[in-house]
């Protein structure tokens, strides 16, 4: 009822972890009519609601025996997933502080996708994407630094699981081609999505945020703009966060200086067609086809 009455447009973002899903949520946080807060974990809000309702199943059964066996009507997932989308657009609405164009980033989503499509009535869905040899050096220093900060081996065991950093970037490189391909076969023909590259977020912001802005149908003026290119400079959210370790260089040149030439062209193989797909051009340069 309050959603319908304010109008209230419901959208998601998301992408592989470490592929500028933060930068991207900061952007669209800081338009005056969208709201985007910190990253949510969706599925950890289902899991803990399907583990309620099991629980209260289990007082129903006790009841039902109790009171003669008569048959217990136990909760099932429709009621699960009802409380679910309840919950997690009243979330997304109190946050957005009266903003209409209200959002959740979680990088799960994109795992779920016909779920989310399905639950919310085709809300719009903002993807983003970056180079997997980036993405992945990305995510193992995270991870190892998330190890030393948190003082939580289980940080460090999602890289190392995989043996060294070029085992970890060929697993990065196989999951990256799995996003690509669910990705693709799910937004074939659909006029709900919207796909970015993290290097186009990094070298023509304002130009792809105006493209994004315009899906979400909030308005990209040049004041506007500006004030977000600004703001989201790397420098500037690195000087202005508590926790100024998070960015660290956000490259965009495929490895080159920490990963061997030999390895980025293994790599570069590996995902040469899933990066086609999704509309990235080949770095012949790096090239082991003849």
């Amino acid at each position: 009822m309050k959603k319908e009455s304010r109008q209230i447009r419901l959208f998601f973002c998301f992408g592989p972890p470490k592929s500028g899903t933060t930068l991207l949520q900061r952007a669209l946080n800081l338009h005056p009519r969208i709201s985007c807060p910190s990253e949510y974990d969706c599925r950890s809000l289902y899991e803990g609601l399907k583990w309620v309702f099991g629980e209260f199943n289990k007082v129903l059964q006790l009841y039902d025996r109790r009171t003669g066996g008569q048959g217990a009507a136990l909760v099932g997932g429709r009621s699960v997933n009802a409380v679910f989308r309840s919950a997690l657009e009243t979330m997304m609405c109190d946050a957005a502080g009266g903003k209409t164009i209200v959002g959740a980033n979680d990088n799960n989503i994109i795992a779920n996708l016909e779920f989310f499509n399905e639950l919310f009535d085709q809300p719009r869905l903002v993807a983003i994407f970056r180079n997997p040899i980036d993405q992945g050096l990305s995510a193992w220093h995270h991870n190892l630094r998330l190890a030393q900060e948190e003082n939580d081996p289980r940080h460090s065991e999602i890289v190392t699981q995989h043996g060294d950093l070029a085992g970890w970037l060929r697993e990065s490189a196989r999951i990256f081609v799995q996003h690509v391909d669910r990705w693709c076969a799910f937004s074939a023909g659909r006029d709900n999505v919207y796909m970015v590259h993290y290097e186009d977020l990094v070298t023509r912001r304002a130009e792809t945020l105006r493209g994004i802005f315009s899906f979400l149908g909030a308005e990209a003026d040049g004041a506007i703009l500006d004030r977000i290119v600004a703001e989201t400079d790397i420098k500037r959210m690195r000087s202005v966060s508590r926790n100024p370790e998070f960015f660290r260089a956000g490259s965009i040149d495929r490895g080159a200086g920490e990963v061997t030439r030999q390895l980025r062209a293994e790599l570069s193989e590996m995902i040469a067609d899933a990066m086609e797909k999704i509309g990235y051009e080949a770095d012949e340069s790096l090239s082991l086809r003849v």
